[in-house]
């Protein structure tokens, strides 16, 4: 079996994992080739942890060979990994936020607009209307079914 990669130990830990010789215990792919360009002795990888889950790496490469990293080197990546995890957490929220407010503007105008009438064809033709713009699809059907008449209004954009 394929033994884990550096990222895949990160990922399980959750804690930043210094390689020291990295091309030596880095298994045969992406990654080694990566060390082996830029000329890596000791690679660093500390997680971005959002909602508990991994989203990310911080990842930092040194190519001196006489470089030890203490606890404080790697508690202070934790630190930054940290940070960097949040800012983009808030980031994230900030977006959603921004596009739940947007889908609300958006239908309260398409309501707006459909409330401006009291005919149903004109209620039918300019929900699907509005409904065939927000989503971007090429055709919208809105139909009313009576059933006590047996009969059905629709209208097709």
């Amino acid at each position: 079996p394929d033994r884990p990669t550096v990222f895949d130990i990160v990922r399980q830990e959750r804690k930043t994992t210094v390689l020291y010789s990295a091309s030596k215990t880095i298994p045969p792919g992406a990654i080694l080739d990566f060390v082996l360009q830029r000329g890596t002795a000791t690679l660093l990888v500390a997680p971005l942890i959002t909602n508990e889950q991994v989203i990310g790496f911080l990842v930092m490469d040194s190519v001196r060979t006489d470089r030890y990293y203490a606890d404080e080197d790697l508690n202070l990546l934790d630190q930054l990994s940290l940070q960097i995890s949040s800012a983009i957490d808030m980031a994230s929220t900030f977006e959603q936020t921004t596009r739940r407010a947007e889908r609300e503007k958006k239908t309260s105008e398409i309501t707006s607009r459909i409330r401006e009438t009291l005919d149903i064809d004109i209620i039918l033709r300019t929900a699907a209307q509005e409904v065939r713009q927000l989503l971007d699809v090429p055709e919208v059907t809105v139909q009313l079914v009576n059933p006590e008449e047996e009969t059905n209004a629709s209208v097709k954009l």
